[in-house]
């Protein structure tokens, strides 16, 4: 939940394309990472 909550504060942030681009980039691999612990 907190990981949304930094996603959508930086939205409102930053209105760069760029920017937001790579956060959700970011966030992409944290949800794989976190999936990926939660199988092993």
């Amino acid at each position: 939940r907190r990981v949304i909550v930094q996603a959508a504060w930086s939205l409102v942030r930053c209105q760069h394309g760029g920017k937001v681009k790579e956060f959700y980039q970011r966030l992409y691999l944290i949800k794989n990472r976190s999936s990926l612990l939660h199988v092993k």
